[in-house]
């Protein structure tokens, strides 16, 4: 009976984690709601759109409102809060991706005076993190910093799905098949591993016209230590100007920019992990010290 009894607790306790982050992925999906075209949002909306009762939306609201991530600015309208401000600039400052991109984007620039994106996953879509225009190329492109795109049109997110974990590609197909049929990434799950397969057989993701007509895109993925996809980085050009030779030259600079990122990364990930276990270890001979009897005198 005792360790039934432990069993059902050990049970009750999961279940206890499992509704409160449930709980928390509910009360954050709000935020997601938030677009450029709308918003701000009332209450009403808010209940209408999540179909949560009038009482939760309410404490999820308020919870919301003591993180600063979202602001009352009538009696019953709700905009994103400056906690998002300081977030970002936290971000700007400490990302490893960014720390460590933004130099190679400078250098990339200089190296063909193309333009030049750095792009990060985000959950199942892909966001330009920092770019570098030339002139020759529209400030309208669709990869603006901080706006999320879809993993299937561009260059930029091309070079990022192609490496993600073979079960994450077939989720993705099974509930987006009809956006990677239009972005002619395979009519079947045969046909989008193939399709994806080329590019990592390549090393590189090409698009033409995707996002703005006349634009062509060359990107390479960036990887952590483990090999798990972080990125990309991409050179953005007219099509008129990229020829076979100029593509290859493209390619070849972004391959070798990418893997200066990748060694970067690498170390930086190395130096934080042998700093943490050496805190673990000071902690852990700092407490050892503290249960050895004292001497007496």
């Amino acid at each position: 009976m005792p360790g039934r009894r432990k069993s059902i607790a050990v049970l009750a306790g999961c279940t206890r984690i499992h509704i409160a982050m449930s709980s928390l992925g509910r009360m954050l999906g709000i935020l997601d709601l938030y677009t450029e075209a709308e918003p701000a949002r009332s209450i009403d909306n808010l209940v209408a759109r999540t179909g949560y009762t009038r009482p939760t939306l309410y404490r999820y609201v308020r919870e919301l409102g003591k993180a600063g991530l979202l602001v009352k600015i009538t009696r019953n309208l709700y905009v994103l809060g400056p906690r998002f401000i300081e977030i970002d600039r936290q971000i700007r400052a400490s990302d490893p991706l960014l720390k460590v991109g933004q130099p190679l984007v400078s250098d990339l620039f200089r190296e063909d005076g193309a333009t030049v994106i750095l792009c990060g996953l985000l959950r199942d879509s892909v966001m330009c993190i920092h770019r570098q225009s030339a002139p020759d190329v529209p400030d309208q492109l669709g990869h603006d910093r901080g706006r999320a795109m879809p993993l299937f049109l561009t260059a930029s997110a091309k070079a990022i799905l192609a490496f993600l974990p073979s079960p994450r590609l077939r989720r993705l197909f099974q509930s987006r098949r009809v956006e990677i049929r239009s972005a002619r990434l395979g009519r079947n799950w045969e046909g989008f591993k193939e399709k994806l397969r080329a590019i990592r057989r390549s090393g590189y993701a090409e698009s033409h016209g995707e996002l703005v007509p006349g634009l062509a895109g060359i990107a390479v993925p960036i990887f952590n230590a483990e090999r798990d996809v972080l990125g990309s980085v991409a050179f953005v050009i007219p099509e008129r100007k990229l020829t076979e030779e100029r593509k290859e030259f493209l390619v070849a600079v972004l391959k070798k920019g990418a893997q200066r990122m990748n060694d970067a990364l690498a170390r930086l990930g190395t130096a934080q992990n042998g700093g943490a276990r050496r805190r673990i270890v000071s902690v852990e001979h700092a407490r050892r010290r503290a249960k050895r009897p004292g001497k007496s005198k």
